[in-house]
């Protein structure tokens, strides 16, 4: 997805849009060709944000617009138009959803943050900025996570010594106008899903890192368990201890980020997608 792009009409609301990347692969597996396609989302799926892989096709993150009834999360099977799977929490709209992970279970969690309101493309919050937690075979949606100033990326990990970790970063640092707050939140931060009376849990929250350069807009973790996240400065990695292993440098920094095959990162910064390539396999 797209920055804000600001309409040319002050009448108009602002716009993002979505590029769809193509490759074909060598024989190495070496990516040998590529198309890159910038398209506009279903006017039913408005400024979409964050998105991940779901059965046949792709999960999105709706942020809405200023209609209070609009955004949530939304599937779209490969080929055919978005299906809404969720608008609402008890009937309050949600603020702006940032980005969706899907556990193994087939439960999709969810950060949720007041940027569009802050953007000035949607209604003034209901809600707290929250992470829930979604089971689409039951339908039930749980809170499960407070206490942010504005969560951003989300990812799961493990499971490590019997037990699954999620990721969850505050940008509350940075301001979607550009302003620093040298004291506010660049940080990822760890809770341990438990299981309690047959419901999952996000327990035991933890300050995993803080990020070097910028705010942790995105985040991922390889099979290995170590922790990558898009920071002003590239992409840092953390082993699944905390201890700081190292930086991908991406000039300008990035804002997205994610794992293909093993040993393989797609890097996201502006006009540009890189692919990383690591010594072992990811």
């Amino acid at each position: 997805m797209s920055d804000l792009l600001q309409s040319t009409s002050s009448s108009a609301m602002p716009a993002i849009l979505i590029s769809k990347i193509s490759f074909r692969r060598g024989p190495d597996q070496a990516i040998s060709e590529a198309e890159w396609v910038k398209l506009r989302p279903p006017s039913s799926m408005p400024m979409p944000a964050g998105a991940c892989r779901y059965q046949n096709g792709v999960l999105y993150c709706s942020q809405g617009n200023g209609s209070s009834d609009t955004g949530g999360l939304w599937y779209m099977p490969s080929g055919r138009p978005p299906i809404p799977l969720l608008t609402s929490y008890f009937h309050k709209p949600f603020n702006s959803i940032q980005n969706v992970v899907e556990d193994a279970e087939g439960g999709l969690w969810f950060t949720d943050a007041c940027v569009g309101y802050e953007q000035e493309i949607r209604p003034k919050p209901q809600l707290p900025n929250q992470v829930y937690r979604y089971d689409p075979k039951t339908g039930d949606l749980r809170a499960v996570a407070d206490g942010f100033v504005r969560p951003m990326g989300i990812a799961l990990s493990g499971p490590s010594d019997g037990i699954t970790i999620l990721y969850v970063t505050d940008t509350g640092a940075v301001h979607p106008n550009g302003t620093h707050y040298p004291l506010g939140q660049a940080t990822i931060y760890a809770f341990d899903v438990t299981r309690r009376s047959g419901s999952l849990f996000a327990m035991n929250k933890r300050v995993f890192a803080y990020v070097k350069e910028g705010v942790p807009t995105a985040v991922v973790c390889d099979s290995n368990g170590n922790v990558f996240a898009a920071c002003g400065d590239g992409v840092e990695v953390w082993s699944p201890g905390g201890s700081a292993l190292g930086l991908i440098e991406v000039p300008g920094g990035c804002t997205g980020l994610c794992i293909g095959q093993p040993g393989e990162i797609f890097i996201c910064a502006q006009q540009r997608l890189w692919r990383v390539r690591l010594k072992y396999g990811a």
